[in-house]
């Protein structure tokens, strides 16, 4: 769906990229526009897949047991990132768009890989299978072995009385100074953290997946259980609502680079009503 980043509003109506009733996720838009990568979310679940922004050349990139997720492209448009369980627990992945040279990039459990604006490092969340809210975030370097450094952990959220909260990050600001993310797996709330002052700020106490507008100030998201899609400045923490789906869930949104093309999934349930007469007659 085209997308105002100006004035932060949705232009006109979605357009289907895929059809039919195998559900996806999470699509993500390559630097050029010129490609979509998603994964399966059923049938089967966790293959990562590529077509172009038209849905023509639908190409599979993994499809064996392992569950893959959330496939993000590199600023260079050379590498895919995702998270998977190929090696047991959640780990970091990438793998080029022709579905070669696949390798595990983090010994860490980590998910929802997110690459700096020059490719440079990646920011992860500790999420792994047995502890799916596990506290946590970290940096690590894309240029280096996996061994061969130390990544930088983000200091805990501390709320009252002491309490720690997750960070799941799902955004880096253009400018590069700061994460969007959100303070569970679940649509609890969206925060930011400012890589200069190591600190976070909340934003909202609702909504998911959240991602940032070129200005590196406004934020979309979603809310609503994928009912509605909103926008919060990141200084006022004003929230307005863009975009209202009817009856079809949305989910988790990404924006070309220039923040003119919002990409994401759509569902809408659908079935066929059948009658039929009751009759005492045994023929």
């Amino acid at each position: 769906m085209s997308f105002d980043p100006v004035a932060a509003a949705f232009d006109g109506r979605p357009v289907d990229v895929t059809t039919g009733t195998r559900p996806w996720s999470s699509p993500d838009v390559s630097p050029d526009g010129q490609s979509v990568a998603f994964y399966s979310f059923q049938n089967p679940q966790g293959h990562l897949y590529i077509s172009r922004t038209d849905g023509t050349g639908l190409r599979q990139l993994t499809g064996d047991s392992a569950i893959d997720r959330v496939p993000r492209w590199s600023p260079d448009g050379q590498w895919l990132a995702f998270f998977s369980n190929r090696s047991g627990e959640y780990r970091i992945w990438k793998i080029r768009s022709d579905g070669s040279e696949l390798q595990q990039v983090t010994s860490l459990g980590g998910a929802y890989p997110t690459w700096s604006p020059d490719g440079t490092h990646i920011a992860a969340s500790k999420v792994t299978a047995k502890q799916p809210d596990q506290l946590g975030a970290y940096i690590f370097d894309t240029r280096r072995p996996w061994n061969a450094q130390t990544p930088e952990t983000l200091p805990p959220r501390v709320g009252e009385r002491g309490r720690q909260y997750a960070f799941i990050v799902n955004s880096w600001s253009p400018d590069a100074s700061k994460l969007a993310g959100q303070t569970s797996l679940g649509a609890t709330g969206i925060v930011t953290y400012s890589l200069r002052e190591r600190s976070y700020n909340e934003l909202t106490d609702f909504g998911e997946f959240p991602v940032w507008l070129p200005d590196n100030r406004r934020i979309l998201f979603a809310a609503d259980s994928g009912k509605t899609y909103r926008v919060v400045d990141s200084v006022t923490k004003l929230v307005r609502t863009v975009f209202t789906s009817g009856r079809a869930v949305f989910g988790p949104p990404r924006l070309s680079r220039d923040g003119r093309t919002a990409y994401f999934s759509r569902r809408v349930t659908e079935s066929d009503i059948w009658i039929m007469t009751l009759s005492d007659d045994p023929q």
